[in-house]
C-alpha cells in the first residue's frame, strides 16, 4: 500500500516471486519481513543483466525507492502499517 500510495496503482504490479532474494526466506525464519523489487530498467531495448559487463539501472527511480523504504518505517513506528 505504501507503493501504491507514493507511486500510484498503476505502478504496482504484483508479480510471481522467483529466485532474486534466495537468503531472504532465511531472514524471515528470524524475524517478519516484506520484500519489493524496484523497477529500474532503462527503456531502450537493450538487456542490461545483472552480473555482466553492460549493466546499468535507471538511476531516476532511486529516490522514488528510498522514498518507499522511509514511509514504510515511518508507518511502522507510528503503528499506521497496514499489513497486505
Amino acid at each position: 500500500s505504501v507503493a501504491q500510495d507514493l507511486a500510484g496503482d498503476t505502478a504496482v504490479v504484483n508479480a510471481e516471486f522467483g529466485m532474486g532474494g534466495e537468503d531472504f526466506a532465511y531472514m524471515t525464519q528470524q524475524a517478519p519481513g516484506a520484500m519489493f523489487m524496484l523497477g529500474a530498467a532503462i527503456d531502450d531495448g537493450l538487456v542490461r543483466n545483472h552480473h555482466t559487463d553492460i549493466f546499468d539501472i535507471d538511476e531516476r527511480v532511486l529516490p522514488l525507492g528510498a522514498a518507499i523504504l522511509a514511509e514504510t518505517a515511518r508507518r511502522f513506528v507510528t503503528g499506521k502499517l497496514e499489513n497486505n
